[in-house]
């Protein structure tokens, strides 16, 4: 009990939030081309997200033609409009190598018509580096706390399972066998 009481009160290394406030930097100054400059932010990102994410922004036409297996929505604060601006807003560790950073995002299509995502960064130590291992969103407006699209890592992992010419949407009858 000790121990998570001292872990709880220790402060988070300044590197855990700097990776966070690198990437957010890089988005907001390239997000309307993000896709294509990706591959200098791999060293900030936990190597499995970074592959799920740069595997979902790759063209993908559904078979299906339905729009599914799609990154739609912006993978740093989980909504289809733009960030206008953030700030970190705190750090708590949670194990020597793991800690959840806050950070308010200001999202929407202009400060006028703007509203406030405060998203929780996932940071873990591996290989003596600080990196970005998943992001979790807030709810929306009457969902679940705990929904499947909450977390990046859950919204990429559902995408490329749809992308698999096998996938057959929830509520659908599957495949007919052929006799």
């Amino acid at each position: 009990m000790q121990a998570l009481l001292l872990l709880a009160m220790a402060a988070c290394p300044p590197q855990a939030s700097a990776v966070v406030s690198e990437v957010y930097s890089w988005y907001l100054t390239n997000q309307n081309t993000w896709t294509r400059s990706l591959q200098g932010q791999k060293e900030r990102f936990d190597p499995g997200l970074y592959a799920k994410l740069s595997e979902a922004i790759r063209p993908f036409q559904s078979p299906r033609n339905d729009g599914s297996g799609v990154l739609d929505s912006n993978p740093f604060q989980g909504t289809q409009v733009g960030i206008l601006g953030f700030r970190l807003a705190g750090c708590q560790l949670t194990a020597p190598d793991r800690a959840f950073v806050t950070v308010p995002v200001l999202v929407g299509r202009s400060k006028a018509f703007s509203s406030t995502q405060t998203i929780q960064v996932l940071v873990q130590a591996t290989g003596g580096r600080w990196r970005i291992a998943d992001i979790t969103y807030p709810p929306h407006e009457g969902a679940p706390a705990r929904s499947p699209r909450s977390k990046l890592s859950d919204q990429l992992r559902e995408i490329l399972a749809m992308r698999s010419p096998s996938w057959v949407p929830p509520g659908t009858p599957g495949p007919s066998p052929t006799p």
